[in-house]
């Protein structure tokens, strides 16, 4: 109960903020659904097939939203299972190129399996400097979560390629990112350690269905290395790491 308590709570937090827009800017209001092959996150498949739906608000240069992860087939022995998420972020530009972007995550588990390094919640603060140079964007990534007790560094790149006889674009992304986690499990003892690092490569095209909506078709390549998890004097292989090709396919509206 305490779990739904908090959920809701920030749930309604996040939603006060994001209908609370700068003076001369337009709120505009996004739900978005996705069905994935996987649910890879930072290189550790936390589901099999998935279903993700989202919330999301925007106003000026303030954003927010909620989304969840919803398996559709068996969750496996040590993932955590179905997932709510809760996010916002302020960029701050530096100049015509670069922003600065303070931001603050939270994710809820329905399972919190010791030996995967997980927690039923998770809270996450993060600052993003990114950078913009000949069309391609640049953003590296400073999180801390305040439950695990760790920092992920994360490296980001993206460019979107002209599909001009399409009428669309072609997204390109690639990232790589790790992570140290110094109290990962929420019940081990003595207190369990996760590290890992992780990449990824991604190719998404979105079509214009109608004024507001469109769809979205993609695909992605993530891997895990050196992802371990310790208790004590005992260090294994952490069980969600994995490589892997995950497809997506999403629709999303735009109010």
């Amino acid at each position: 109960m305490r779990f739904f308590r908090i959920a809701l709570l920030l749930a309604s937090m996040a939603a006060n903020m994001a209908f609370t827009p700068r003076i001369g800017a337009a709120a505009d209001v996004s739900a978005t659904t996705k069905l994935v092959s996987d649910h890879v996150f930072r290189g550790q498949r936390l589901s099999g097939a998935s279903l993700q739906p989202a919330i999301d608000f925007s106003s000026g240069d303030f954003s927010a939203g909620i989304g969840g992860s919803l398996p559709i087939e068996n969750r496996a022995a040590n993932q955590p299972g179905a997932e709510l998420g809760l996010y916002a972020s302020y960029r701050h530009p530096l100049n015509a190129t670069t922003h600065l972007t303070p931001g603050v995550a939270a994710y809820f588990y329905r399972h919190s399996p010791v030996r995967s390094g997980y927690r039923r919640a998770i809270f996450e603060p993060n600052l993003a400097l990114s950078h913009t140079l000949a069309g391609v964007r640049f953003t590296s990534t400073v999180y801390y979560d305040l439950t695990r007790r760790g920092p992920t560094v994360d490296l980001t790149a993206d460019v979107a390629l002209p599909l001009t006889k399409l009428g669309t674009e072609l997204d390109l992304a690639a990232s790589i990112g790790g992570y140290r986690l110094r109290d990962a499990a929420e019940s081990g003892r003595p207190k369990t350690r996760s590290d890992g690092n992780y990449w990824s490569l991604s190719a998404m095209v979105p079509f214009q269905v109608s004024f507001g909506s469109k769809i979205q078709i993609g695909i992605t390549y993530a891997a895990a290395f050196d992802a371990k998890i310790k208790e004590g004097t005992i260090t294994l292989r952490n069980p969600l790491a994995t490589r892997r090709v995950v497809a997506q396919f999403g629709y999303s509206y735009s109010f």
